[in-house]
């Protein structure tokens, strides 16, 4: 009887046990579909959201392709009114009109213009009324009221998306082109000019703590970036001395000397002399995009080329007195005349030269190439190795688009650098795409 009821109570354990053990297995089941079903959620929330900011990416990247494709336009009505309007240094649309979704928001809501209204309260301008004679007639007021409710109407309807996007829009032709090397004959008078403007943008006492032998690592920086993009395999020093291959200066790379064009910027990277820190600081202000050995300063953020030029062309024409970085009321006086001629660049030429004391070419004594050559007057000096005009243009045709799309938290970048020079922007080429 004892060995019926031991086992009785075995079985009861066992069963126990095993129910126990099927709980354990039900629910750790259960608890782990549930986590994974929470995760493919999240994952397709997140392809979702990240979709759609890619497309508010695009969306930002057209409206970006209109407004330059209007600020072409403008520049080319300018340029038909005449000389003097040619010669007026406007503001370009794509910097007066930010594209922002949120900013268009706030247009529409009335929120923008109540702000701005209170300024204006505040400032102390007085608010026209009627009794100053520009009263609208009845027919008029409906007109315009129904032309902007229309078009509230149209933009509020537009605007009903989720999330928002921001477009940034900036001149590749306000830097220097690292690339422009490679199609300059390396015995060539201006091949070593062109590595002297940059040698003197670095000398610039601002990248003073990126050199640690100062002036020796410039210069050496300065034929690596050459080097790496011209045609011959010897280094090439300032005033035609060539000393030893390339291919020396990375004996401890397992690559070697390019000899061609940068495919990205980022290939300044493995150029032998840069660093990190030597490539955040000069990301910003070179290029290899333009093909153009100029570089259009009035449309500078700020005035470091235009300093740099103005070293360069007062220590390497031949032609005055030199101005350095650390004459900086001099330098700022230069820099004022130099970009109050925008954006003619005769003009910006003439104004430097006449502040640095330089007289103009007198190439005729009669009156008609007098008058033929009063718009550039001074914009040559005689014995100069070369002008400033030859390091000026008003060109502005290749720009970088920084497209965001933004739904909750998930961010999407969309780089583009674009040349604008045709008038049909389906035909605008790419020369770099990234989405990130």
């Amino acid at each position: 009887m004892k060995s019926v009821f031991k086992n009785l109570f075995n079985q009861r354990g066992i069963a126990l046990l095993i129910v126990l053990m099927s709980l354990m297995i039900l629910t750790t089941s259960l608890v782990q579909f549930d986590y994974t079903e929470r995760i493919n959620y999240r994952m397709a929330v997140h392809a979702k959201q990240r979709l759609q900011a890619y497309y508010l990416a695009r969306s930002a990247l057209n409206f970006s392709k209109i407004l330059l494709k209007y600020q072409k336009e403008a520049d080319q009505a300018l340029k038909s009114a005449g000389d003097a309007a040619g010669s007026m240094n406007v503001e370009p649309l794509y910097k007066m009109i930010p594209l922002s979704s949120e900013l268009i928001r706030g247009v529409i809501s009335g929120e923008i213009t109540e702000i701005s209204a209170g300024e204006e309260e505040e400032a102390g301008e007085e608010k026209k009324t009627p009794d100053e004679g520009e009263e609208n007639s009845d027919e008029e007021k409906k007109i315009k009221t129904d032309a902007s409710m229309l078009s509230k109407g149209e933009a509020e309807e537009f605007l009903k998306f989720e999330g928002d996007f921001l477009s940034e829009i900036s001149e590749e032709g306000t830097k220097y082109d690292l690339n422009k090397i490679a199609s300059v004959v390396s015995t060539s008078a201006s091949y070593d000019q062109r590595k002297k403007l940059l040698y003197s943008f670095l000398k610039n006492p601002r990248f003073d703590e990126l050199f640690e032998k100062s002036d020796d690592d410039r210069e050496q920086l300065v034929h690596a970036l050459s080097d790496w993009v011209d045609q011959n395999g010897v280094i090439n020093e300032f005033e035609n001395v060539q000393r030893g291959a390339e291919d020396s200066e990375y004996s401890g790379e397992d690559y070697k000397v390019k000899n061609g064009k940068m495919a990205t910027l980022s290939e300044m990277r493995l150029v032998a002399g840069m660093n990190d820190s030597l490539f955040s600081k000069l990301k910003d202000y070179v290029t290899i995009y333009t093909a153009s050995d100029k570089i259009n300063l009035c449309l500078a953020e700020d005035e470091e080329w235009a300093q740099a030029l103005i070293y360069h062309y007062t220590h390497n024409a031949a032609c005055g007195s030199p101005v350095d970085y650390t004459d900086a009321d001099k330098m700022s006086e230069l820099v004022s005349a130099l970009l109050g001629g925008c954006p003619d660049t005769d003009a910006m030429a003439s104004a430097l030269n006449s502040a640095l004391g330089l007289t103009e070419v007198s190439s005729s004594d009669d009156e008609e190439s007098t008058e033929s050559s009063s718009s550039s007057s001074g914009s040559t000096v005689t014995g100069c190795a070369f002008q400033v005009s030859d390091l000026l243009t008003s060109d502005n045709k290749v720009f970088t688009v920084k497209a965001t799309g933004t739904v909750d938290e998930t961010r999407l970048t969309m780089s583009v650098v674009m040349n604008t020079d045709s008038s049909d922007p389906t035909k605008w080429k790419y020369y770099y795409y990234r989405v990130e």
